[in-house]
């Protein structure tokens, strides 16, 4: 699969690379195929925290500049900003999460004990609904609707954590 390639078509190689008689060859295709799914979660993820950063600074310049006559700025502003600055750095959190995600173990003893390839095509599917997720995600408008589908996203990803924790 080339690195630069539009999703749909990464999807049609990888079909058709499954269906290869090498056994090592398949699972080193499914593993950097799913490599490119949480690189695309995670890169939408940086642009969803991107998009509140910026939203956080043009709130920050609507805040009146400190004047003798009004050495603080009115806390309820302070506090939205901050509330949209958290936001940002929950995303990014996230996104730093979905790097470090764990992928199955590809010593062939392990090959030998499980059945490794129904484990990476459970783990691409969890990682495809995660990626799935990433519009609805993008297009949140107020903290509401973020916090909700940010609890979905997490849940998910507890989802995938769980899968491969209970795996020795």
């Amino acid at each position: 699969m080339e690195k630069r390639e539009p999703w749909p078509e990464a999807v049609k190689k990888f079909f058709h690379e499954a269906a290869d008689t090498n056994p090592y060859a398949t699972s080193a295709t499914m593993r950097a195929y799913d490599q490119q799914l949480r690189n695309a979660v995670r890169a939408a993820l940086s642009e969803a925290a991107a998009a509140w950063r910026a939203a956080a600074g043009d709130y920050a310049h609507s805040i009146p500049q400190p004047s003798r006559q009004n050495p603080f700025p009115p806390a309820d502003q302070v506090q939205h900003l901050k509330v949209l600055t958290h936001a940002a750095d929950r995303l990014s959190q996230l996104a730093a999460d979905v790097s470090a995600l764990e992928v199955p173990a590809t010593d062939r003893v392990h090959h030998r004990v499980q059945n490794a390839t129904l484990l990476l095509e459970t783990v691409i599917d969890m990682d495809r609904a995660l990626l799935l997720l990433m519009p609805a995600l993008a297009a949140c408008q107020d903290l509401s609707d973020l916090d909700q589908q940010l609890a979905v996203f997490q849940h998910q990803l507890q989802d995938r954590r769980q899968l491969l924790r209970e795996i020795p």
